[in-house]
């Protein structure tokens, strides 16, 4: 997969902007240092901003089945003096200008304490985050700065090398080239292509661009012959607003139920993590069935559902299934629904399919090439099976592939029909 720096990063809001003269950074001048200083007034005078940022990925690959990476969107609600509210597919930044809250949302943990004095990505425990916001939301370190620079659009930026005339959706701009260097990677892995889309009209970046396809080996752990074709990260900047209202609540912070506070942010246990979702909600989910057809969780609204996780790949998973099937011929009757969640890419999808017709393993699949489903549900190996109640509780998972997983199973589920 795709590293992911996962942090939780500090929002300061700089209420000073100090434009320096041309620094050295290579093709910083003419008219590319004119589109960078226009924007870097715009963005330092507004009182406040907000915006949706989407990340889309486009992936290419060859000679194997490799998991695409998932794009996400983020938003960000920023207002002077201090106050900011950023969320990310990973963290929440929230200051109301006296309290600053840092929530690790992807392990449900959070920092709480008073706004620090300089309050700046810069200062002490904060910077070590910085590459995570430089990479989920660049314009964040932008609406910091007491002193904008390039630099802080584009983690290792090494130089820029162009700017052309480009429209985007319609609207003129210009679009400025660069290289950057992941600092995080060997310095063989070389330099990538970014850049960063200006619009003509309001001066303000309308998109930014990585393309990291000449890296990708030192990001995917493909199999043998797998070759990346193509990783292109598109992040568009969508309803920008200038000094307009912000919501009441955007920059209050109330932790949710299930969060912890910490002194210092932890990987926890994976084991324990997953076991957190017994007694929980279980997360909603759409999408489509392996053999045509869309679906929605919703529809097992009242019963008993047991998920099947599982890949065309896994042994242990194929197993499984047959002990599966028993249970839903068993319970098709009632109130009990038994669901496959395949985590196939497209091109595992096919022998997927010949899988389930030579088992005559008939219950649905529903397609989660992307594995979001997987990760809602803590998945850490297949196969994995998930039992809800009749209410939409999660009430057990099991990990791996045993034959007294059937017995195990059909005693829960009578139990559970009984409630």
């Amino acid at each position: 997969m795709v590293r992911l720096v996962t942090a939780a990063l500090v929002l300061c809001i700089a209420t000073t902007w100090i434009h320096a003269e041309e620094p050295a950074l290579p093709g910083y001048e003419g008219e590319v240092f004119s589109v960078f200083k226009r924007a870097f007034a715009i963005y330092g005078k507004v009182k406040s901003y907000q915006d949706e940022l989407v990340q889309e990925i486009e992936f290419e690959a060859s000679g194997g089945d490799v998991p695409a990476p998932v794009g996400s969107t983020m938003t960000l609600v920023y207002a002077k003096p201090n106050k900011v509210r950023l969320k990310t597919s990973e963290t929440t930044i929230v200051s109301n200008g006296k309290q600053l809250a840092v929530v690790l949302d992807v392990f449900e943990q959070y920092q709480s304490d008073d706004l620090p004095k300089p309050f700046t990505l810069d200062s002490p425990g904060l910077k070590e985050f910085k590459d995570h916001f430089q990479d989920q939301h660049p314009l964040f370190g932008l609406l910091l700065a007491e002193d904008p620079s390039p630099a802080l659009l584009f983690n290792g930026l090494q130089r820029l090398t162009g700017i052309k005339a480009e429209s985007l959706d319609g609207k003129p701009g210009k679009r400025v080239s660069g290289e950057a260097i992941d600092p995080n990677l060997p310095k063989s892995a070389g330099a990538v292509p970014v850049s960063v889309w200006f619009d003509d009209e309001t001066g303000l970046i309308g998109e930014f661009t990585i393309d990291r396809t000449k890296i990708a080996p030192h990001l995917f752990r493909g199999g043998p012959g797998v070759r990346i074709e193509k990783l292109l990260t598109r992040s568009i900047i969508k309803n920008a607003r200038v000094d307009a209202s912000t919501p009441d609540d955007a920059f209050s912070f109330k932790p949710d139920k299930w969060y912890e506070r910490v002194k210092e942010f932890y990987a926890p246990d994976p084991k324990s993590w997953q076991r957190k979702l017994v007694g929980r909600p279980a997360p909603a989910f759409e999408g489509e069935l392996l053999n045509g057809g869309s679906f929605s969780s919703t529809q097992l609204k009242g019963k008993v559902v047991l998920l099947d996780f599982w890949a065309s790949w896994c042994g242990p998973c194929i197993m499984a299934m047959p002990g599966i099937q028993k249970l839903h011929e068993k319970y098709k009757d009632k109130p009990v629904a038994v669901l496959g969640v395949n985590t196939d890419t497209k091109s595992g999808q096919r022998n997927a399919k010949q899988i389930l017709k030579q088992r005559e393993i008939t219950y649905p699949h529903v397609l989660d090439p992307t594995t979001s489903v997987a990760r809602d549900y803590r998945m850490g190996g297949i196969p994995y099976l998930v039992l809800v109640d009749k209410k939409g509780i999660i009430r057990e998972m099991l990990s791996g592939y045993s034959p007294t997983h059937e017995r195990q199973l059909a005693a829960q589920i009578e139990q559970l029909l009984k409630e």
